[in-house]
């Protein structure tokens, strides 16, 4: 059954507020890396990175998808935003295992290679579809049209990239996973390395989840839309939801670690301690 103009603009409705949820996860932080240099840590930059391409995501899912224009503009914002986001959570996942697996003590080498993965090759992708036309409405907000090079686009473009970060991600973080649960089978008798280590591994644990909790409404949408050639209102709706929540999921699971936390809560009282300075040295003052 065809998408109404209604439900069409109570999906785009969902975006808006949604994606604009997700933008103030992805900017905090953006923001929290910029700010804060204590936080400038090397694992922390490649969360900034991947900031950066949820926010691009979002940002396109914001505009409207009329004109013509603002449509191509989504179209490439979010097929960016998107493709790059995921590949950064498998850089992040490989430096992980590298770290953690292989004891590399020296990741920071890599960098420019980082950067052409996570930035240049998702550039050159989404560049393609551009090449045939092949971007415009679809069935909710734009995208990859159906024309006869859906297949090779979308599949080709993302869901082969989709399916190969997942793998990834799974592989990476099972084994480091089981060193962490080793460990922490040997450290029964330090109750913080204990603690320490089960923070880890809980937070390890959901990296590979957002993926699927995010993405999995959608891949049922695109399938049955293959399969029957039509589409589900709140299936749509459903997928248009999840995949607004990657940023601020990303930003939660892979951002608000307790270093960040400790840091926030510090800068707090820092500034309540001086504002109440503050506020004594004016009493002081006036009593004089």
């Amino acid at each position: 059954m065809p998408i109404s103009s209604q439900e069409i603009d109570t999906i785009h409705l969902t975006l808006l507020i949604c994606n604009s949820i997700s933008l103030l996860g992805s900017l905090s932080i953006i923001l929290l890396f910029l700010s804060y240099k204590i936080l400038r840590s090397y694992a922390f930059k490649l969360v900034f990175y991947m900031s950066l391409a949820d926010t691009i995501r979002a940002i396109g899912f914001m505009l409207p998808s009329n004109p013509e224009n603002f449509c191509l503009a989504q179209a490439f914002l979010t097929s960016f935003g998107s493709l790059s986001g995921l590949i950064w959570t498998s850089i992040i996942a490989i430096c992980l295992y590298c770290v953690v697996i292989h004891e590399t003590s020296n990741i920071q080498k890599y960098h420019i290679l980082m950067i052409f993965i996570g930035y240049i090759i998702p550039l050159f992708i989404i560049s393609l579809p551009a090449t045939t036309n092949s971007y415009g409405q679809d069935k909710g907000w734009c995208w990859i049209v159906n024309d006869k090079y859906v297949y090779l686009w979308r599949i080709g473009g993302f869901y082969i990239f989709m399916l190969l970060v997942l793998i990834i991600n799974i592989i990476s973080y099972y084994k480091i996973i089981s060193v962490i649960k080793s460990e922490i089978n040997l450290l029964e008798q330090s109750p913080h390395e204990l603690s320490s280590k089960q923070k880890l591994f809980n937070r390890f644990k959901w990296y590979p989840l957002v993926i699927v909790i995010c993405y999995l409404p959608l891949l049922s949408k695109r399938l049955f839309e293959i399969i029957t050639n039509d589409t589900i209102y709140w299936l749509t709706m459903l997928s248009a939801i999840t995949t607004s929540t990657i940023g601020l999921l990303n930003a939660i699971c892979y951002g608000l670690t307790d270093n960040v936390k400790e840091t926030i809560i510090d800068s707090f009282k820092r500034h309540n301690k001086s504002r109440h300075g503050s506020i004594n040295n004016i009493f002081v003052n006036m009593s004089i």
